[in-house]
């Protein structure tokens, strides 16, 4: 799909309503990073990943107008095989391998009889509606058309061959007739416009007409006209085939294209009750605190008293292929060094010197540290703060927190100097550091070392009396720790490869001829595909950020306009996330009011009852941390309404955030833009895209509201495991556990039932809206019964109490709708909704029969 932003192939996109590919080459879920015009949207089947995850071939897709109405079939649709139901007819995008090609590898069922089985269902009669068959068949039928029909064909492809003719008789079976060189096709002699139907494929072995367009008898009233239209060769290896339709819908759906009135930002968050002044600013005072990597290595390393007559010491390193440890020499001056075997790489023993070399300097001494390793430098020069606010989520981070304690108790300056190898030959004492290090890999005398530990840090306190340093034209502070190379490694940007190709530095493939008409699009595509691995090798060689972006520019998902109206989901949503006006039968009706009566009754502020006090203890520094970590894998999650990532959180101090939290439990409030949650609806696959309720609610709500109810959900596992509430068949959503285990077990029944030569019945249970469902007042009830009070559970009653909702449009510019209240389900989107739903459901036991 490379083509898929040409401008040509944009073109037809936007003059069609519907546009079928066939040989898409997409893995399963590619399409959705597909970069399409605004207004339309892709449904495509592809066949499995081949082994080696190496892209599948074949596969279809249909990119689609959003105004127009359907669903796909998918008992009848599969690999290389799309049916859609317009309603009032069908239509179906088909791809068939060459005759005697091999689909056993991606497919359980002959390609060819599940075309054959998805016309039979078409035709049948009990649904039989018109039909329309558009696809690569690979079948050649001269100008024959099935016996039963009145069109007369005419084509430039005199080869009948075995899989033609396996489509003539389907023809025959099914009702259908071919529109190629028909009076339908602009090109057929009928009209007076040539000579013939166009060919439609250009291959190595010459011409041919192998795409077809062909239609049920009933539908020929439909049919405007077909025509094979001729692209530049070097395109496609393919000529497009239309057919235009002359299609009334069945109802007139409505226009979703007025323009969407949508709520202001500011009204949203107003329309909440105000939240005292002194937890707003807390929450901006908060957010300012936020530390870049300069300021926060600054502030973990503290002040500078003395930077007058350094001491200096060597920290070299080596390695050896064959030898799993590494060795380090820290070298002051002759007959005074230490060498010492460590675990791990070169790097990591470089970080080991340093602190052997620290702890044998005094901390009122300037010291300057030489050696090679720059990352070694960078970690505890350049990015020692971001990895301490971020709670030591990087590579060697035991040794580096040891280090930076020690550089941190320090009173005196550390400057780090790099050394490159090749160009201190004249340095004697780095060469006998070096030769130290090598040395010492094959000396087996040389017993490995134990890593060193927080314990094996001094308590070293700052001179009293002593003024820190400061720098003399802005008054800061003067950092204590600092290095003779830059945070980042210079960039060479690399050319695009565009520029590249015209300065014949890299050359286009050479191996397609460009003006052939076999494969024509071969030479286009190679040399589109040829550009992307230029720009791919040279970003891989000078960053590997943009190469990342690069990458996944095109491959994310990208967001698709949806074809109903926010008003509409809004209702849909609003319904699903409320109680039913009249309670289905299958409910307790006199349990339901009762659990709503205890609700009104339990007071806003209860007791914690918990010996431990889960629910009451404040939050602290530790548990701030440990929650940060578990950020590190969400960085790219999508904010709230206010645009606060979770990045942003990780460059705020641990302890801002815990007296921001605490405040909130402390005062039961929240700041008024966390109490407004975003839903979003996604489609969910092979449903209509124009029916409302096809689509799935996703919540985006504040990310500190998020790592805040993180942090009671923590609490609540606590309490839940050591009260040994959750049964041990709860897998999911439960630390420790995984989903997979179910299957591992209903496997193991199956091996034992089968062992013992009886039978074993299986009932797979999904539950329709199953968050958005759970009835609250039973929650809340179940909760206090089961002793869960306290301050945390009652700022959580609090949150669902005032949350709020309106539904936005996805991408950058947003539109909002009115808000609504949501009195039933766990809270869409919110880090504690799994375990609420975990406890809600822990005593619900299957009827057991004996």
């Amino acid at each position: 799909m490379l083509k898929i932003t040409n401008p040509n192939f944009v073109r037809v996109i936007k003059t069609t309503s519907i546009c079928f590919f066939q040989e898409t080459y997409l893995a399963p879920g590619e399409e959705q990073a597909l970069i399409l015009p605004p207004g339309f949207h892709v449904v495509a089947k592809s066949r499995p990943w081949r082994s080696g995850v190496r892209l599948p071939g074949g596969g279809v897709a249909a990119i689609i107008a959003n105004d127009v109405d359907y669903k796909v079939c998918e008992a009848i649709s599969g690999p290389d095989l799309l049916v859609l139901d317009l309603g009032s007819l069908y239509i179906i995008n088909a791809y068939l391998l060459p005759s005697r090609s091999d689909w056993t590898k991606w497919s359980v069922v002959d390609p060819e009889l599940k075309l054959a089985e998805a016309l039979a269902f078409c035709r049948a009669e009990d649904s039989a509606k018109p039909v329309l068959l558009m696809g690569d068949l690979n079948a050649r039928t001269a100008s024959r058309q099935a016996h039963h029909s009145p069109l007369v064909r005419s084509s430039p492809d005199l080869t009948c061959d075995t899989r033609g003719n396996w489509v003539l008789q389907l023809c025959d079976d099914n009702d259908l007739q071919i529109l190629n060189g028909s009076v339908f096709d602009l090109q057929g002699p009928q009209l007076g416009c040539g000579d013939g139907a166009g060919w439609t494929s250009f291959q190595p072995l010459g011409r041919s007409v192998i795409d077809y367009a062909i239609a049920s008898q009933d539908m020929l009233e439909m049919v405007d006209y077909v025509n094979v239209e001729h692209t530049l060769r070097y395109r496609s290896d393919h000529a497009p085939v239309f057919a235009v339709l002359r299609y009334v819908k069945d109802c007139e759906a409505p226009d979703n294209d007025v323009p969407v009135e949508s709520l202001p930002i500011a009204d949203i968050i107003n329309s909440i009750d105000p939240t005292c002044d002194m937890l707003e600013d807390a929450l901006l005072a908060t957010l300012n605190s936020a530390l870049h990597d300069d300021d926060a290595t600054r502030e973990l390393y503290g002040p500078c008293y003395f930077t007058q007559n350094p001491t200096s010491f060597y920290v070299a390193t080596a390695a050896a292929t064959g030898f799993p440890n590494a060795t380090v020499c820290v070298y002051w001056r002759e007959n005074s060094h230490c060498v010492k075997r460590t675990r791990g790489s070169a790097e990591r023993a470089a970080i080991i010197g340093v602190i052997v070399g620290l702890l044998q300097t005094s901390p009122n001494a300037p010291v300057v540290i030489y050696l090679s390793s720059e990352y070694v430098i960078r970690a505890l020069v350049y990015l020692a703060g971001r990895y301490s606010l971020h709670g030591w989520r990087c590579q060697n981070a035991d040794i580096l927190q040891v280090a930076c304690t020690i550089l941190q108790r320090r009173a005196a300056s550390t400057v780090f100097r790099l050394v490159k190898s090749k160009a201190e030959i004249s340095n004697l004492a780095w060469l006998a550091a070096t030769r130290l290090a090598k040395d010492a890999i094959t000396n087996p005398s040389l017993l490995l070392a134990s890593d060193p530990v927080m314990d094996d840090v001094p308590l070293w306190s700052y001179p009293a009396g002593a003024t820190p340093l400061s720098l003399s034209d802005s008054g800061s502070l003067s950092s204590k720790v600092t290095a003779n190379i830059e945070k980042q490694r210079p960039m060479n940007l690399p050319l695009p490869a565009e520029t590249a190709m015209q300065d014949g530095r890299v050359l286009p493939p050479t191996d397609v001829d460009p003006a052939s008409e076999s494969h024509r699009g071969r030479w286009w595509d190679r040399k589109l595909m040829w550009m992307n691995l230029q720009k791919l090798v040279t970003l891989s060689k000078s960053s590997m950020k943009l190469f990342w972006k690069f990458l996944r520019r095109r491959t994310d998902p990208k967001p698709r306009s949806i074809p109903v109206s926010l008003e509409q989901l809004r209702t849909t949503f609003q319904t699903r996330m409320n109680p039913p006006p009249v309670l289905p039968e299958q409910f307790d009706a006199n349990k339901f009011h009762a659990d709503e009566e205890f609700l009104k009754e339990l007071p806003t502020s209860t007791e914690d009852v918990t010996p431990e006090r889960f629910f009451s203890r404040p939050f602290t520094v530790e548990e701030v941390e440990l929650v940060k970590l578990k950020l590190q894998t969400h960085l790219h999650s999508a904010t709230g309404l206010d645009g606060v990532k979770y990045a942003d959180i990780l460059s705020i101090p641990s302890q801002n955030l815990v007296d921001l939290f605490n405040l909130c439990v402390s005062t039961m409030d929240a700041p008024r833009v966390w109490l407004s949650t975003m839903l979003v609806g996604i489609l969910k696959p092979g449903r209509p895209a124009k029916d409302p309720d096809s689509y799935r609610i996703i919540a985006l709500e504040s990310c500190l509201l998020k790592m805040l109810t993180l942090l009671i959900a923590q609490r609540f596992r606590g309490w839940l495991e050591a009260r040994n509430i959750l049964p041990e068949a709860q897998n999911g959503f439960r630390p420790g556990f995984r989903g997979i285990n179910c299957a591992y077990v209903l496997r193991c029944s199956i091996d034992r039932t089968m062992a013992r030569g009886k039978t074993l019945v299986a009932v797979f249970v999904d539950l329709v809206n199953a968050f958005p469902s759970t009835n609250l007042p039973t929650l809340w009830k179940k909760l206090a019964d089961a002793g869960a009070t306290g301050p945390l559970m009652d700022w959580m009653r609090m949150l669902y109490d005032r949350m709020q909702y309106t539904v936005t449009t996805p991408g950058e510019d947003r539109k909002f709708s009115d808000v609504f209240k949501s009195w039933w389900g766990i809270l869409a989107g919110d880090s504690h909704s799994p375990d609420f739903f975990a406890f809600f459901a822990s005593d619900c036991t299957p009827p057991q029969t004996h």
